[in-house]
């Protein structure tokens, strides 16, 4: 059937639509609401301190310097040792 053609939606494909949208404008607000943990400065981007102090807090266990370097480079293939609030989203969402 071609979909421009309908005038109606079955419920299958209309809860389908529902779902994909929530879950892909909720899956990037939940990652953004994350982001916002680190980035306490509202710059767009995070530093080592930024996430080890953060991780430090609410983990029940030590986070180490290199926990913190191996976040620092799956979030950042340029080398600059920031991690952006596009590159954390787009991890967060893999």
């Amino acid at each position: 059937m071609d979909f421009l053609k309908r005038n109606c939606a079955d419920l299958p494909f209309t809860k389908h639509v529902i779902a994909y949208r929530w879950n892909k404008s909720g899956a990037n607000e939940e990652a953004r609401e994350c982001f916002r943990l680190f980035d306490r400065r509202d710059k767009d981007v995070i530093a080592f301190k930024d996430i080890k102090d953060v991780l430090g807090n609410m983990l029940d266990f030590p986070v180490t310097d290199h926990d913190v370097e191996e976040f620092i480079n799956e979030c950042d293939p340029s080398g600059s040792g920031l991690v952006s609030g596009k590159a954390f989203i787009k991890l967060y969402n893999s």
